[in-house]
C-alpha cells in the first residue's frame, strides 16, 4: 500500500560545528562549514576549498536497505529504492518524510529492484530498473500514478540500468548489458522505442551522462584490455562523432556535467588518493588542463550509484558509503547453539572496509575470506583479494586474483587452489581456478551468472543454480568434459521468452558431506529444501514465517550449511526489520526444526570439528553529502588550448 511516512532513521543534519567526517579524508575538517539548510547551504566566503557537508544519513537497523538515486533539479526530493520492501519512493530532504510510489512485489514472486530511480527534469516521473519476468525499465509518477513498463531487455540475460534523462524529458539514456557487451541506448519515454548509441565490447558497467543541452553524452571506459583503469570520452548524442576528453594512466571516472555544460567533474587517483577534478568542455572537446577541485574524497561512491546530480544552483550531491563488514570465529555448543567462547575478529591487519564469504579449508587449519579494499569500486580488479589465515599461527597470506567479482572461495580437496564463481575484467562470468599461493587465475568454464557454486569432493563436479539462461534451476557441471546436466530445471530463464517459474529460483545451496544431497533456500517461498544430487524435485523441510512486528519486511534465510555428520541443515533466519539472525537446526530427513540461538546475523560455515563456527557482522550506512561553493571553478580554462 502506498503511504506517506516519516522515516525515523533518516537524519537531516543541521549542525553548527564540526561534523564527524566518516569515510572522508581529514582535509574536510578545515573547510567543513555547515549550513542549517539540507538542500542549499549558505556559501562560505572561503574559496580555497569547496565546502562539503553531510545532509542525510541512513543508519543500520530499521529500513536498512534504502538505496538513493538522483536528486530533483530543484533540490527538494531524492529518489530511493528500498531493497527490503521492494519499493520505489521519494524522500523530501527538508522534512525527512518519505513516500512510497510502488507496491511491494506479490508474495511468492521473484521480482526485485535492480537500480535506484532517476527523477525526470520536470520532477514528475521516476525511471527505475527492475526484474519481472526479465530485466526491464519502468516509469512511475511522483504523484503516485501506477507504474508502467517502458522497455524490456531484448537480450533478456543482462541488466538494463538507466543513467539519465534527456533535458527535454523525452528520452532515457540507459546501459543494456549482455554477455561481454555494454550498449549505451536511447529509449523513448513515449513508446519505449530504442536506439543503440554505442556498443562496447566489454561486459562491465559504463556510466554515461547527458550534457545539459542534450547534444553530448560523456562516459568512462577502460580502453586497454590489460588494465581496469578508465579514461573519459564524449560522444555526440546522434552518434556522429566521439572525442577523448581524459587520457591518462591513472583511473579516471565520470561524476557529471556542471549545470551550464561548460565543464565536466570527474574523479581520479592520479595524485595517489581519490580526488575530484574538473576540465572545461566546448563543442564536445576538452579545454585546457584538468583543475583539482577537492582532494582526498575517500568513501565517495562512483558512477550513477555515487553521483546524485547538481541542483540548478550548482550544489553537487553525492553518496558516501560507510561502515564495515567483519568476519568472526567462535566456539559453539552443537546441541544448544550457545557460544562457549567469545567471538574473535579474524581479519587482523587486513581489516579493510568489508571482509566476507569465509570458508574453512578441508583440514580446518586455514580460513579463507574475501577482502574488498575499496567497496565503492566494485567493478575494478585489484580491489578484491583473498586472505588465507592460519588458525594455528594467526598469520595471513593475501592473493589478489585478476577478477572484478569473486564469489565464495571453494577449496580444492588438497587445499592448494580455489574454485571460484566470478567475473573477469571484461564482465564475463564463469568458474575460475585460483592458485592459493600466487593468485594466478585459470578459466575453467564460461557460465553467465553461476550462483551458489558447490564443489564435489572428487574435484571433478560442481553444482550451481542459474536463472539467466533459457532454462533455470539446479545444474551439475562436469569440469573435465564440460557437460552440463540439469538436475531440476524448467524453461523460463531470463533468455527463454516464457514466464519466469519462481519455484525454480534459489538463493542458497550447500552440498552434504557425503555428496548425495543439496540443501537449498527457495527464493520465492523462503523455505529450506533438500534434493538428491542425482536429480528430481526438492522437498520442503522448513519455512520462514514473519512475526507481527516485521510487517511488510521480508523474512527469509541467510546462508545454509550442513552439520559435520550430515544429519542436520543449519540456517540463519533473518528478521527483515532488524536484520537480527536466528540460528536454526533442521533435520535433513524431515522433522521439527529447532531454534538454537539468536544474534548471529550472517552465519556462514562450521569447522570440520563440528564446534568452531565462522560468521559475519556488518554495519553499513549510506550517506548523502553535498559539495558547494565551488562554481565557477577557479583556474578552469575555456580556450581551445589542448591539454
Amino acid at each position: 500500500m502506498r503511504h506517506l511516512a516519516t522515516v525515523p532513521n533518516i537524519t537531516i543534519l543541521a549542525l553548527l560545528a564540526a561534523l564527524p567526517l566518516i569515510g572522508l579524508g581529514s582535509a574536510q575538517a578545515a573547510t567543513g562549514v555547515l549550513s542549517t539548510s539540507p538542500a542549499q547551504g549558505a556559501p562560505s566566503q572561503d574559496r580555497d576549498q569547496p565546502v562539503v557537508r553531510r545532509v542525510l544519513q541512513e543508519n543500520t537497523g530499521e529500513n536498512t536497505g534504502r538505496y538513493f538515486g538522483s536528486l530533483s533539479s530543484d533540490g527538494r526530493f531524492i529518489g530511493f529504492m528500498d531493497r527490503q520492501t521492494g519499493q520505489i519512493g521519494v524522500l523530501e530532504l527538508a522534512t525527512g518524510e518519505s513516500r512510497y510510489l510502488t507496491d511491494p512485489p506479490a508474495a511468492g514472486s521473484v521480482d526485485f529492484l535492480e537500480s535506484p530511480p532517476l527523477i525526470s527534469p520536470d520532477g514528475e516521473l521516476l525511471v527505475f530498473a527492475n526484474f519481472a519476468q526479465g530485466f526491464q525499465l519502468s516509469l512511475v509518477g511522483i504523484d503516485g500514478s501506477p507504474p508502467r513498463v517502458l522497455y524490456k531487455n531484448p537480450n533478456g540475460r543482462g541488466s538494463v540500468i538507466p543513467t539519465g534523462w534527456s533535458p527535454d524529458g523525452k528520452t532515457i539514456l540507459a546501459v543494456v548489458l549482455s554477455e561481454g557487451t555494454s550498449a549505451m541506448t536511447l529509449i523513448s519515454v513515449d513508446d519505449g522505442a530504442f536506439r543503440v548509441l554505442k556498443s562496447l565490447d566489454w561486459g562491465g558497467y559504463v556510466w554515461p551522462f547527458f550534457s545539459p543541452d542534450g547534444r553530448w553524452v560523456a562516459f568512462d571506459f577502460p580502453p586497454d584490455d590489460d588494465s581496469p583503469n578508465r579514461d573519459i570520452f564524449i560522444l555526440a548524442s546522434d552518434g556522429s562523432r566521439q572525442t577523448t576528453l581524459i587520457e591518462h594512466p591513472a583511473d579516471d571516472y565520470l561524476l557529471g556535467w556542471t549545470p551550464d555544460g561548460s565543464a565536466i567533474l570527474f574523479g581520479s587517483d592520479r595524485s595517489g588518493t581519490p580526488s575530484w577534478y574538473a576540465v572545461g568542455v566546448a563543442d564536445g572537446n576538452g579545454q585546457g588542463d584538468p583543475v583539482l577541485v577537492r582532494p582526498d574524497m575517500w568513501g565517495a561512491a562512483r558512477g550513477i550509484r555515487g553521483s546524485l546530480g547538481f541542483t540548478e544552483g550548482g550544489t553537487f550531491y553525492y553518496r558516501v558509503e560507510t561502515g564495515r563488514n567483519e568476519v568472526y570465529t567462535a566456539t559453539m555448543d552443537p546441541e544448544t547453539g550457545a557460544l562457549i567462547t567469545p567471538p574473535v575478529a579474524v581479519s587482523g591487519r587486513h581489516s579493510v572496509a568489508r571482509n566476507y564469504r569465509p570458508q574453512w579449508s578441508p583440514d580446518g587449519q586455514y580460513l579463507a575470506f574475501v577482502a574488498n579494499r575499496s567497496p565503492t569500486e566494485r567493478v575494478r580488479s585489484g580491489n578484491l583479494s583473498i586472505v588465507i589465515r592460519s588458525m594455528a599461527t594467526g598469520e595471513s597470506h593475501v592473493i589478489t586474483p585478476n577478477l572484478t567479482y569473486i564469489g565464495t572461495p571453494n577449496w580444492s580437496h588438497d587445499g592448494q587452489s580455489f574454485l571460484i564463481p566470478g567475473t573477469d575484467e571484461n564482465g564475463r562470468g564463469g568458474f575460475y581456478r585460483v592458485d592459493r599461493l600466487t593468485g594466478a587465475v585459470t578459466t575453467i568454464a564460461r557460465v553467465s551468472r553461476p550462483y551458489w557454486l558447490q564443489r564435489a569432493a572428487d574435484g571433478k563436479t560442481v553444482f550451481y543454480s542459474d536463472r539467466w539462461q533459457s532454462e533455470m534451476g539446479v545444474f551439475k557441471h562436469d569440469l573435465e568434459s564440460g557437460e552440463v546436466t540439469g538436475l531440476y530445471t524448467a524453461p523460463g530463464g531470463a533468455t527463454s521468452g516464457v514466464p519466469f517459474p519462481p519455484e525454480f529460483a534459489f538463493q542458497g545451496m550447500a552440498l552434504s558431506p557425503n555428496g548425495r544431497q543439496l540443501a537449498l533456500i527457495s527464493y520465492s517461498s523462503d523455505a529450506v529444501m533438500v534434493m538428491d544430487t542425482s536429480g528430481g524435485p526438492p522437498r520442503e523441510l522448513f519455512r520462514a514465517t514473519a512475526t507481527a512486528d516485521e510487517n511488510q519486511f521480508r523474512v527469509g534465510f541467510g546462508m545454509v550449511t550442513w552439520s559435520v555428520d550430515g544429519q542436520h541443515i543449519l540456517v540463519t533466519k533473518v528478521n527483515g526489520r532488524s536484520g537480527e539472525g536466528e540460528l536454526w537446526r533442521v533435520p535433513a530427513e524431515g522433522g521439527e526444526a529447532v531454534k538454537l540461538g539468536s544474534g548471529l546475523p550472517d552465519f556462514r560455515a562450521i569447522h570440520p570439528d563440528g564446534r568452531q563456527i565462522v560468521y559475519m557482522i556488518g554495519e553499513r550506512e549510506s550517506e548523502v553529502w553535498v559539495m558547494e561553493n565551488f562554481l565557477p571553478i577557479d583556474g578552469l580554462q575555456t580556450s581551445s588550448a589542448r591539454r
